[in-house]
């Protein structure tokens, strides 16, 4: 338990820090927990680290997501009584080790040389984009798609869900197994004459906006005939985007409903997905996900479940603040943009939160209720400090990491 502690602690968003300057904060939250007396040994923690099986981090990131589902606002804004999952893959870049290596081979060109500095693993994740909390992961070698990924999670994702995917994911038996398990999708489909699916192909030399057409699926060794609903985007007139290109979106989705949700409904489910971009992007940005402190496979995996649990909670907190405001607004008839919470104050939340709850049972009556102040405080500022969307904006997504870019 001391170990696991240090490792949530120590990668904590925007603290930077390593386990020897991590132990005074734990000392600070879990200390009367532990019967710490005085500030234990960082070697000692870093070797203990090693003896944390991985089913103990599974258990703690599963209490830690079901904490955050319990607080964060209800579902139901963008499909009444449903989860919207956003599902996606990232890269991560990882120390070099004979470990990791083994984990996670570099790429090789056809002479057998390394193309990277550095190990190169995939992230595969579904997050509840409504509540912002993460529900499933995987972390593979790149050698292994985003499909097998997708199906492996599959089942671990709400019963009543709607899959967003991109167009990296859709195939036959992709589909198939989503909706064998009962499931939704709404998916990017390829669009490219060259390499589109036959039924894509026909709906666009049809010139129409949106029809329900017949897709062949792959179920097991079966394949079956089901309805689904194909959707082309109109762009906006104008001059695009800096970067954007005007490539044909076509959208495929098994909500046939026409009078339940609209086509243009569907295409703005389909921007959801956005959300999980914003995310991988705070995660290798504020917080520092490729700063690892271990060198193995399993101590990497150690140090996400903790960065997925310090997710989960701050989209709890983020979920119901802009969800009180969203409330609030409709109460008053204001149309104005809705209101987003700034990330960095409510990780600072998330922090006096956690002092706040530890300390209960084991501290002092007078100690709980200073911290729980100071918490109250935390949260009122995320309230006050919500800045409103502003529509039209846009910046190109680049790159931007010093290491384990290609080899020249």
């Amino acid at each position: 338990m001391q170990a696991t502690a240090t490792v949530f602690v120590m990668r904590s968003p925007g603290s930077g820090y390593t386990t020897r300057t991590a132990i005074p904060m734990v000392r600070e939250l879990f200390g009367p927990v532990f019967g710490w007396q005085d500030d234990p040994d960082s070697s000692g923690l870093s070797r203990a680290r090693r003896r944390v099986a991985e089913l103990e981090m599974v258990a703690l990131w599963t209490r830690v997501q079901q904490w955050s589902l319990a607080q964060a606002a209800p579902v139901g804004d963008l499909l009444p009584g449903m989860t919207v999952a956003a599902i996606d893959s990232t890269t991560l870049h990882l120390p070099r080790s004979r470990s990791t290596v083994r984990s996670f081979p570099i790429a090789r060109d056809a002479q057998k040389l390394e193309t990277h500095h550095y190990p190169q693993a995939r992230l595969v994740s579904a997050w509840d984009v409504e509540r912002r909390v993460p529900l499933a992961w995987r972390l593979t070698s790149q050698r292994i798609g985003e499909r097998a990924s997708l199906q492996d999670l599959l089942p671990e994702l709400p019963e009543r869900s709607v899959l967003l995917l991109d167009q990296g994911f859709p195939s036959r038996s992709v589909l198939g197994d989503i909706l064998g398990s009962g499931r939704d999708v709404v998916v990017r489909m390829v669009a490219a004459q060259a390499c589109a699916w036959p039924e894509v192909a026909a709906f666009l030399a049809s010139g129409q906006a949106s029809a329900i057409v017949s897709v062949v699926i792959q179920q097991g060794c079966r394949k079956v005939t089901v309805s689904a609903r194909l959707v082309l985007r109109s762009f906006a007139p104008g001059r695009p985007h800096t970067g954007e290109r005007r490539d044909r979106m076509v959208i495929l989705t098994t909500l046939t409903d026409t009078q339940a949700i609209s086509d243009e409904q569907i295409i703005a489910l389909y921007h959801q997905r956005w959300g999980i971009e914003t995310i991988h992007r705070e995660m290798k940005g504020i917080a520092a996900v490729e700063s690892w402190h271990g060198t193995t496979k399993l101590l990497i995996r150690q140090e996400i479940h903790a960065v997925m649990g310090w997710f989960a909670i701050a989209g709890a907190i983020a979920s119901r603040a802009e969800a009180d405001a969203v409330a609030e607004q409709r109460q008053s008839g204001d149309e104005r943009p809705e209101k987003r919470v700034n990330t960095n104050l409510v990780f600072n939340a998330v922090h006096k939160v956690l002092a706040w709850q530890a300390a209960i049972g084991y501290q002092h009556e007078a100690v709980v209720d200073y911290l729980r102040s100071h918490a109250e405080t935390a949260l009122d500022m995320v309230r006050r400090f919500m800045q409103r969307r502003r529509p039209g904006r846009w910046v190109e997504r680049k790159p931007k990491h010093p290491y384990a870019r290609g080899i020249c």
